[in-house]
């Protein structure tokens, strides 16, 4: 995906390199093997069809086009809001100012998808992109455990007890 306008720039230029290439290999068309131009051109036009997938998307996020599901998670949640900040013509060091940080640091999160955050760190990311995240229930476990037959909510909260005094569960 396409993060900033410098790589934009990059991109359009790849996107000409790639064209470039299947021009010239179309021009070679007749001193090659059916099979393995099919396969070379195929493979040249999927790249450039990514290219310019990701510049129209690019392009479309800098117009203020966004669409945010009501199912974000944490593994999506770094995309979500990359296209936030990009959407809102916000950048790196204009975030990294609004949450007390630097923009090498919001650059770092966004190279990581943001996986280096911790919980309190993404929910002032999402209030400084107008972002409104609802966490529910977190919870983990360290070890595998037999669920018991009953799951009546005494059960459950029984147990539960049990591995949280274990030191294998936590919740948040």
């Amino acid at each position: 995906m396409i993060k900033n306008d410098k790589q934009l720039e990059i991109t359009i230029k790849q996107v000409e390199k790639f064209e470039d290439a299947i021009t010239k290999l179309d021009s070679q068309k007749e001193s090659m093997a059916e099979i393995i131009y099919t396969l070379q051109r195929n493979a040249l036009k999927g790249q450039l069809e990514t290219l310019i997938y990701e510049i129209k998307e690019y392009e479309s996020l800098k117009k203020g086009n966004l669409f945010i599901s009501n199912n974000i998670t944490l593994e999506n949640i770094g995309e979500v809001f990359l296209k936030a900040r990009i959407s809102i013509d916000m950048s790196q060091a204009e975030l990294a100012k609004r949450i007390g940080t630097t923009q090498q640091q919001i650059q770092r999160y966004e190279s990581s998808n943001y996986e280096t955050a911790g919980i309190s760190k993404l929910l002032e990311i999402s209030a400084a992109l107008g972002i409104s995240l609802r966490f529910e229930r977190i919870c983990f476990f360290r070890q595998s455990f037999d669920f018991p037959d009953d799951l009546s909510p005494e059960t459950i909260s029984s147990e539960q007890k049990k591995l949280r005094e274990k030191g294998q569960l936590f919740t948040f």
